[in-house]
């Protein structure tokens, strides 16, 4: 499989930079379809202003799971420092167009989800014989792995 870079080169994605502190995608917003992958610098992830996360690597994907599911963004991504991205304003049409970019993120989304499942494993294994809250995390967990879309009318 190609690199996300190399594949961002091939569809022509224009290039957007950002300053220090400038948010790319704002939690709560509208789904605004857009893609945003990393090609230098560095990001801050954070959920209700707690930091979750700082990404620096290369090919990091911001904003699909918004476009995939049209839902607003559940994060803020900042960037840290000047930071520069492949940019797709209409994620959607992007997917659409090439095949090989799709591919790549549901790869991505598939290996999170075996992750999330490889972890239930590990809290069934863990608080299997709590009867306190502890021994419920693993249903919630496994509620939320198999929870599937209702289709939207037409």
């Amino acid at each position: 499989m190609k690199s996300i870079l190399e594949i961002c080169e091939k569809c022509n994605l224009p290039i957007r930079t950002f300053s220090d502190g400038e948010a790319l995608i704002e939690e709560g917003s509208p789904a605004s379809g857009s893609l945003f992958i990393l090609k230098e610098g560095s990001t801050e992830i954070s959920k209700e202003r707690v930091e979750l996360n700082r990404i620096s690597s290369p090919g990091s994907i911001f904003g699909e799971v918004s476009v995939i599911l049209d839902q607003p963004h559940s994060a803020t991504v900042r960037s840290i420092g000047e930071s520069t991205f492949y940019f797709a304003e209409d994620g959607n049409h992007i997917l659409e167009k090439h095949p090989e970019l799709t591919y790549y993120i549901s790869h991505l989304l598939a290996t999170r989800l075996s992750f999330v499942s490889s972890y239930l494993v590990d809290i069934r294994k863990q608080y299997a014989a709590n009867d306190d809250h502890l021994g419920i995390v693993d249903e919630v967990l496994e509620c939320l792995l198999n929870h599937q879309a209702k289709k939207k009318s037409s």
